[in-house]
């Protein structure tokens, strides 16, 4: 029992690291939605520059929020 929990708890948290392009989200009374669906989004966000593929931005959301700290 105690195995089946842990490896449940690892795929929750390995699957809510998810990584997505910022402009990929779609934006719902200030809240960020997974596109084509209606789970508020958690996860890691980016943003990069189209010339060079530099990141622009990378932060995290959770349920829809922004949260934690933000790079630039």
């Amino acid at each position: 029992m105690k195995l089946k929990l842990a490896i449940i708890l690892l795929f929750s948290i390995l699957h809510s690291q998810s990584k997505i392009n910022i402009n990929n989200l779609v934006e719902l009374d200030g809240k960020m939605y997974r596109p084509s669906t209606n789970k508020l989004y958690s996860g890691i966000v980016y943003d990069s520059y189209a010339n060079t593929d530099d990141k622009k931005l990378e932060g995290f959301y959770r349920n829809g929020l922004k949260n934690g700290e933000w790079t630039r």
